[in-house]
């Protein structure tokens, strides 16, 4: 590696840039996580609050909705402005969780993953018009290189933690991190 290839890496993360690839990362981070936690809790859920015969929809209709709120990012980032549509989509995305997480039966359970998706999709969709607007041209391979890694981290780390949860029989606990992450894009 050369010292102009170093330089790039030192620069992303260098003065403002730390904080910027903090709440773009949070934001795929959050939707990244939540796509491996549910494969791994929804046993748990199901046999808490019942719905077998909706095992597949929780995945289904978070998947839909992200897709969704994606393609909305673009409007919504336009019309509300980059702080304000994250904090919006943020605030979606924890009324998802906290629907999850207080849910009674599995249709409650479904409305909360239909919002969180639609929640972290938008979420998704700023984070990569951040890249573009919060980063100098050059500096941009290197913030997507940092974010194909939160990926690789997901899939690791999200089983893990949501199968501690699980064995723990408290996969609500899952629903209820949201709230410090929230706290947290609330600060970046």
């Amino acid at each position: 590696m050369n010292d102009t290839a170093d330089e790039g890496w030192r620069a992303v993360v260098r003065g403002p840039g730390l904080i910027r690839l903090a709440l773009i990362m949070t934001c795929v981070t959050l939707h990244a996580m939540d796509v491996f936690f549910i494969a791994t809790i929804l046993p748990s859920v199901i046999e808490d609050i019942q719905g077998v015969a909706f095992y597949a929809w929780p995945a289904a209709l978070y998947i839909t909705t992200s897709i969704m709120g994606a393609a909305s990012g673009g409007y919504v980032g336009g019309r509300l402005g980059l702080r304000r549509a994250v904090m919006l989509a943020a605030t979606i995305y924890l009324a998802g969780s906290l629907v999850c997480a207080l849910a009674p039966h599995m249709f409650v359970f479904l409305i909360g993953r239909t919002v969180q998706g639609l929640g972290t999709g938008l979420m998704v969709s700023l984070a990569y018009t951040m890249v573009r607007q919060l980063f100098a041209e050059t500096l941009r391979p290197h913030v997507f290189a940092y974010l194909s890694v939160t990926w690789g981290v997901a899939a690791v780390a999200g089983p893990l933690i949501a199968g501690l949860f699980a064995q723990f029989g408290f996969w609500r606990g899952i629903y209820w991190l949201t709230v410090p992450v929230f706290l947290a894009l609330l600060v970046l």
